[in-house]
């Protein structure tokens, strides 16, 4: 265990330190930990039964940024580029979650053995956390689809697995918008055309993305609101438990 866990570290230290092209500008929160014995058990007793020498993530590094989707996408390609990671090593759970967990994960074999990097938008960071906070007070059964017997707990994990529904809307808008401000401004260029049809368009053009732009800020203030609602509610929860 203690090898795996320098071995994170290791990724890890060079994961932060390296000067990514497609992170310019963008902070990296990296973090590694080596899989303690107790959770180990547990994976290598659930089905389907994954012999030892395949479990992936002995070694885990995380990697949260503030970052829209198409960034996430291109630094995972990045990452994998330089790490030789194979595309049947690719795990993309954006549009495909594991019960409500969204991210971007490589599997990594190096000289040192197996990892994984695990690359998470801020509000994928976000939902994991409090999803996992939820696992350890209530019962790790939630990340695997193992329904909980109060139903207090089972109706949270429902209200969850929709926010997670809402984050991937409000990212995909927000990965639109990105791309409709670019092109704005190179329409903006236009702005002194002497064409009024020009004119016309570029017009449209900005009051379609402000549009898009107030029901972004919207879905997000919402998501937010909904977030501390739910953290609420797991503390009232774990006091009774």
């Amino acid at each position: 265990m203690l090898w795996h866990h320098e071995l994170a570290a290791t990724i890890a230290d060079e994961v932060a330190s390296r000067r990514w092209e497609s992170s310019a500008g963008i902070e990296l929160e990296v973090s590694s930990r080596g899989k303690t014995i107790d959770t180990l058990i547990q994976k290598l007793r659930r089905p389907p039964l994954i012999p030892l020498d395949q479990v992936q993530d002995l070694a885990g590094v995380r990697v949260d940024a503030d970052m829209t989707l198409s960034q996430q996408t291109a630094f995972a390609h990045e990452l994998a580029a330089h790490y030789e990671v194979e595309e049947r090593c690719h795990r993309d759970l954006r549009a495909d979650p594991h019960s409500g967990y969204r991210a971007y994960h490589l599997w990594l074999r190096v000289p040192a053995g197996r990892a994984e990097i695990q690359i998470r938008t801020e509000g994928q960071s976000a939902w994991a956390n409090t999803y996992e906070r939820m696992g350890d007070t209530f019962g790790r059964g939630i990340r695997y689809d193992e329904a909980p017997s109060n139903r207090n707990v089972q109706k949270l994990v429902e209200i969850m697995h929709s926010m997670s529904e809402m984050l991937m809307r409000i990212e995909t808008q927000r990965d639109e918008l990105s791309y409709g401000q670019q092109e704005a401004e190179a329409r903006a260029v236009l702005d002194e055309s002497p064409h009024p049809e020009l004119h016309v368009g570029l017009a449209i053009t900005l009051e379609s993305i402000e549009r898009r732009r107030r029901d972004y800020d919207q879905l997000h203030a919402d998501h937010l609101a909904q977030m501390d609602k739910i953290r609420r509610m797991i503390e009232d929860l774990e006091e009774v438990s």
